[in-house]
């Protein structure tokens, strides 16, 4: 029965990673289409001789992409964190095993043991494969989202 329920929760990470797929291909679209309209509307108005727009772009750029940096900076630690708690699961079920096996009692058992531990293995590496899945997924989206922020902004400013 703890098979079906750990098949039930990677299927529920794996719809969510696609849920958040979605989200942020919705995102990078937005972001595409908005920038157009501004470069747009800032091209006219360099045409007309108004130049304050283009003073503002460095600003607003530096501004947007030093907060998709730190977003970053955010997500890389928990994704380290997650790596090192994934090496500490690893080396518990190592020597959980190895003890497992030096108290087998005849080859039959050492089988058992082998492969339990083989599918035990396989389990937590696609539970951990999906979770790093889901990290990515919401870094992306996270370091998108002030470049979003700050595009949406500009196309409210000059519409």
């Amino acid at each position: 029965m703890k098979s079906v329920k750990n098949v039930q929760k990677a299927a529920a990470k794996a719809a969510g990673n696609l849920k958040s797929a979605g989200r942020n291909i919705r995102q990078g679209v937005k972001i595409a289409k908005t920038s157009g309209e501004v470069i747009a509307a800032r091209t006219r108005l360099a045409a007309r001789g108004d130049h304050q727009e283009l003073i503002r772009m460095v600003p607003e750029k530096v501004a947007a992409f030093s907060a998709a940096g730190v977003a970053l900076a955010r997500h890389t630690t928990n994704a380290a964190l997650q790596a090192g708690l994934s090496a500490a699961t690893e080396w518990a079920a190592l020597q959980s095993n190895a003890t497992a096996l030096m108290r087998a009692r005849n080859p039959l058992e050492v089988a058992a043991i082998q492969s339990n531990s083989v599918m035990a293995w396989w389990g937590r590496r696609t539970s951990q494969s999906l979770a790093i899945g889901q990290n990515i997924m919401r870094a992306q989206h996270a370091m998108a989202a002030p470049i979003a922020r700050t595009a949406q902004a500009n196309a409210t400013r000059l519409a």
